[in-house]
């Protein structure tokens, strides 16, 4: 189980977590380059729901890394350089896939 967040960990405003969004066109773009079909498309209620998603999975995937690099740099007892390498995400894709599925 993932540890929990408090309101303090997020955000400071509404406007700030909204600002921070993939563009919808993008993701309509990354999707039909990977249908099968080029005749696949896709309404706009659900690229939205689909860009949502992507959203909340990255924001969980980065707050999740910093969290078990800050509880390994404490056990280890390292200052550690404040940035997540790509080792920290991997470390956390697993559990993270599960809760997400």
């Amino acid at each position: 189980m993932p540890p929990r967040r408090d309101h303090s960990d997020g955000p400071e405003s509404e406007e700030e977590e909204q600002s921070t969004t993939f563009p919808t066109k993008l993701i309509g773009r990354i999707l039909q380059e990977n249908f099968t079909s080029p005749n696949t498309r896709i309404s706009a209620d659900a690229l939205a729901v689909t860009t949502e998603y992507l959203r909340i999975y990255t924001r969980e995937a980065i707050w999740r890394a910093i969290q078990e690099k800050t509880k390994n740099d404490t056990v280890a007892g390292s200052l550690g350089t404040g940035l997540l390498e790509v080792e920290d995400l991997e470390r956390i894709t697993g559990p993270l896939t599960l809760d997400f599925s």
